[in-house]
């Protein structure tokens, strides 16, 4: 018996050293993260996952993935884009979020990122989706949601300035995965819908469903939410 407790305090010695071992990278990660970039602050408070974060430092939006420890400038701010900060999404080793290009029009982007590598894996207004993605001038961010494999959908409200005024719209869009590459989906539009039946205004949500992600969102006089799969 003597023998079986000592082989037990063993092999729990060996399990908490082993854990130790694996715990201790991601808080040194993150610090070295952080160590790259003296001052930066998080973004907002959905800046940040268990993985990666994304910090504003020296004026710009900067990514960095802890078991990577490099920093990446977030891909539209050399364009002469302006990160929405309050929109930056993070989720693993991915971020959203939404950027402002302050040209006439005003041009509304959004773009789901890569933290580890920095890559761009969408961007809405690449010019491979001008034909199908008519959205994006002069209008205002509601809200964005972003599944951790960097899928994400959005509504936008036009025009920016007054989004209930008459003539005004929402639309509920997004990108998802297909085949391992980016896909465009239009998923509600409000246009000429009377005012008592138009999409409430940040009522976009993400849950998982099982091993399904769904997007949901409310039009006004409708009981029950709108619900679609998003890959």
């Amino acid at each position: 018996m003597r023998h079986g407790r000592r082989y037990v305090w063993g092999m729990a010695a060996v399990m908490l050293v082993v854990g130790l071992t694996f715990a201790a990278p991601a808080g040194a990660s993150r610090s070295g993260c952080l160590s790259k970039a003296p001052g930066a602050t998080s973004a907002n408070s959905s800046s940040e996952s268990g993985d990666a974060i994304v910090v504003r430092w020296h004026g710009q939006l900067w990514g960095c993935s802890f078991d990577r420890e490099r920093l990446h400038k977030l891909p539209g701010q050399d364009e002469g884009g302006t990160i929405l900060a309050d929109t930056v999404k993070v989720e693993r080793r991915r971020a959203a979020y939404g950027i402002d290009f302050g040209s006439n029009p005003r041009v509304t982007g959004l773009y789901s990122v890569k933290l580890r590598s920095g890559g761009v894996w969408v961007n809405s207004t690449d010019p491979r989706w001008k034909d199908i993605n008519k959205w994006g001038e002069e209008v205002k961010l509601d809200k964005l949601v972003l599944r951790p494999n960097g899928s994400i959908a959005y509504q936008l409200a036009y025009p920016r300035r007054k989004p209930g005024g008459d003539g005004s719209f929402r639309v509920v869009l997004g990108f998802d995965h297909a085949n391992g590459d980016a896909r465009f989906n239009m998923y509600d539009d409000d246009t000429g819908a009377p005012r008592n039946q138009r999409i409430r205004r940040g009522s976009l949500d993400l849950f998982s469903v099982g091993r399904s992600w769904r997007i949901s969102w409310r039009r006004f006089g409708n009981a029950a939410p709108i619900q679609r799969e998003i890959n």
